[in-house]
């Protein structure tokens, strides 16, 4: 598993290559494991209190506890699983939403002379008119504060935790050591998840991780995602500063506004909740099935309604693209769906189903794929 990585482990993320990189660092692995197997005990010990109500609660809040004390790894999984009431219970949910945009910040001194060094400039005022003495908001890799260029516009800067990428590598390499363990010990896991590649798995969080490292990438992210959907009605996309963009610091435009969860919130500015939902559903369409490069991290931190009355989307550090065939045959299925003609399912099904069948590492998978397309052999056009 490859990837683009701005990073002291090389330019390029590679998986083995990490994995020899920290074989020479045995006593920071071991440090970080004993870090780990700690807070997974003070877990283990609230497990067994019950199934009941505040049991659960005790439990989510001792995991967000645990999951904030091990770090941005660990606070990014909590963020994704943030949105997931298909996996988490409602006690889970509500702790682990505080990793959307709540997250403890890191030492202000020690951001502030990393945007000095990122930018390289002597003093804040160099560029900038004024700037926030603590952040605005903290998240997993990175917080923001709010400050004012020479020029007298407002601006949000982003910064990200220090020595973040070699803390993610460390944790990436004990996740595939675990990986590795369940793989090897297969037969002895529930027949529900065996055959999984668990270190698949792993790989895919961690390359969607370390493109999230790199803020240059972020912002063309963000400038690309304006060219494409930025004249829809009601979407605002923050104006980035390219000149004042590195691989740890960006530059964007500053955007008032509440987040797009608070009901109350968006009412007192005059405007109606449920308004929002269509320009949601319009914007999340045209990303999957007009052009295909889509915001694959859509959590409520992200979104928030401005008192002009348009919905913002911020962090464009984890992107995605769905490849025209993969959105044809979802506009087939919708076609199916509203011209009744049922008789094509089969065949459409199938479709989409050879089309993810190279992303799609399970074995019972593929068998699954291979007895379908013997039996109804796909159909790529209506």
């Amino acid at each position: 598993m490859r990837t683009r990585c701005c990073n002291s482990l090389g330019a390029v993320y590679d998986a083995t290559a990490v994995e020899e990189f920290f074989r020479a660092k045995p006593f920071a692995v071991l440090g970080r494991l004993l870090k780990v197997l700690t807070g997974v005990s003070k877990c283990a010990l609230l497990a067994f209190n019950g199934e009941d109500a505040e049991s659960q609660r005790c439990l989510a809040r001792r995991v967000r506890e645990v999951f904030t004390e091990l770090g941005p790894t660990y606070i990014k999984l909590g963020q994704a699983l943030s949105v997931r009431p298909d996996v988490l219970n409602e006690a889970f949910l509500h702790e682990f939403r505080e990793f959307q945009d709540s997250v403890t910040p890191f030492d202000n001194e020690e951001a502030v002379q990393l945007v000095l060094g990122e930018l390289k400039i002597s003093q804040l005022s160099d560029v900038f008119q004024d700037f926030s003495a603590k952040p605005v908001a903290a998240a997993s890799l990175g917080q923001v504060y709010k400050a004012r260029l020479k020029n007298g516009k407002a601006v949000a800067v982003k910064v990200q935790r220090p020595n973040l990428a070699e803390k993610v590598a460390l944790d990436l390499v004990l996740a595939r050591q675990v990986a590795k363990c369940l793989v090897y010990f297969a037969d002895i896991l529930p027949e529900g998840v065996q055959g999984n590649d668990f270190v698949g798995f792993v790989d895919a969080f961690g390359q969607r991780l370390f493109e999230e490292l790199d803020y240059e990438t972020e912002v063309k992210n963000a400038q690309r995602f304006q060219e494409l959907y930025g004249d829809q009605e009601k979407l605002k996309v923050p104006m980035m500063y390219p000149s004042l963009a590195t691989g740890k610091v960006i530059v964007m435009e500053w955007v008032d506004g509440v987040k797009l969860t608070d009901a109350n919130g968006i009412r007192n500015l005059g405007l109606e909740p449920l308004d929002y939902i269509s320009v949601g559903i319009e914007c999340a369409m045209r990303q999957l099935l007009e052009h295909g490069f889509f915001h694959a991290d859509p959590h409520p931190g992200n979104f928030f309604v401005t008192s002009k009355g348009e919905l913002c989307v911020l962090d464009f550090g984890m992107m995605s693209e769905m490849p025209k065939d993969a959105r044809l045959a979802v506009i087939q299925h919708m076609c199916m769906w509203s011209t009744e003609t049922m008789l094509a399912w089969p065949g459409i099904i199938i479709t989409w189903a050879l089309l993810q069948r190279t992303s799609i590492r399970v074995p019972w998978y593929h068998r699954f794929v291979d007895i379908l397309s013997h039996e109804c052999p796909p159909k790529r056009q209506l």
